[in-house]
């Protein structure tokens, strides 16, 4: 996703978000966004919402992070899990906790959910919706893998060559066209999404899915990530057998955890909707900007909606969480 306006002249998320990058770059982990264009590997060939992208690898994002987060001062708490709320009228005033050692309590000032769920918000009574409004379907769940052993320069020659002949056409879209006409692909896709990495001959792969899933439900979860796991092998052979550049591809990881993209939504005191997005609103309190497309995944079918916003970007207000 872009930190950029869409036109790339300006940032517009730095800050310590910035840090980062800068760390993961020093490292030797990270390609600046300032140097990543729109349409380039690097954003898998995707023009809207792909320009100044942050190609990174993980390993050197996880020590990034936690080097920032111990620098802080901040202490962190790792394998434990959120329980349950214990509230004081309209306040949380405790927080339930499963460690190693058992169950526990925390007692803290201020509470920030960020579970990425809204776990703590629904437990302490926020009001909140799940899924689309009409039927409360929810959007597949993807769990990425990276592959190796990849030929970039075929692989992007391949993509330069066809999209001359086909403009707007994604990446091996007509070899997924003609695979799923023969029956050699049944995954819920119509083309592939793969990104470049900053080590030669490795990409990061966005393409299983996997639909019906409530990311609340542990049991869809589960279901999830044995089915993604078995698309990811797919994928391999998938690769091997049909796309050039990637014949002699080796799998090397897949995600710890299957990706969920939406669960509940916490209903603040305000709530950002499609208009301001696409106009680009700006709020007194804003405390976010962005200028990525609105971008749904059809909860019943393999597209979905990416469209573009008709300005330099949008704000979040800060009602929007609380």
């Amino acid at each position: 996703m872009t930190s950029y306006t869409p036109d790339g002249k300006r940032q517009l998320v730095a800050g310590l978000f910035q840090e980062v990058i800068d760390r993961m770059v020093a490292m030797g982990g990270a390609v600046d966004p300032s140097t990543t264009e729109a349409g380039s590997a690097w954003g898998s060939f995707i023009e809207l919402g792909h320009a100044n992208v942050t190609p990174f690898h993980v390993e050197a994002l996880k020590m990034a992070a936690l080097e920032m987060v111990c620098d802080s001062g901040a202490q962190i708490r790792f394998h434990t899990s959120f329980v349950d709320v214990i509230m004081d009228g309209d306040r949380i005033s405790d927080i339930v906790i499963l460690d190693k050692a058992g169950l526990g309590l925390l007692r803290p000032k201020i509470v920030i959910d960020t579970s990425g769920d809204g776990d703590i918000a629904a437990k302490a009574g926020a009001p909140f919706e799940v899924g689309r409004r009409e039927d409360g379907k929810m959007m597949p769940v993807t769990l990425f893998l990276t592959i190796g052993n990849v030929d970039d320069e075929r692989v992007i020659a391949w993509m330069r060559e066809h999209e001359k002949l086909h403009p707007g056409e994604r990446l091996f879209e007509c070899i997924v066209k003609e695979a799923r006409e023969t029956g050699d692909w049944t995954l819920e896709r119509e083309f592939l999404n793969i990104y470049r990495e900053p080590t030669p001959g490795q990409w990061r792969v966005n393409t299983t899915r996997v639909q019906n899933v409530d990311g609340t439900n542990p049991d869809d979860l589960s279901r999830a990530e044995i089915e993604s796991r078995r698309q990811a092998w797919d994928l391999i052979r998938f690769f091997r057998s049909h796309c050039p550049g990637l014949e002699n591809t080796q799998l090397l990881a897949t995600g710890s955890q299957v990706g969920i993209r939406e669960t509940r939504h916490i209903l603040g005191d305000y709530v950002l909707n499609g208009q301001d997005v696409l106009e680009g609103r700006k709020f007194e309190d804003g405390i976010a900007q962005c200028s990525y497309p609105i971008d749904i995944h059809d909860p019943q079918g393999p597209r979905g909606r990416l469209e573009g916003i008709h300005a330099d970007h949008y704000e979040i207000p800060y009602r929007c969480l609380v």
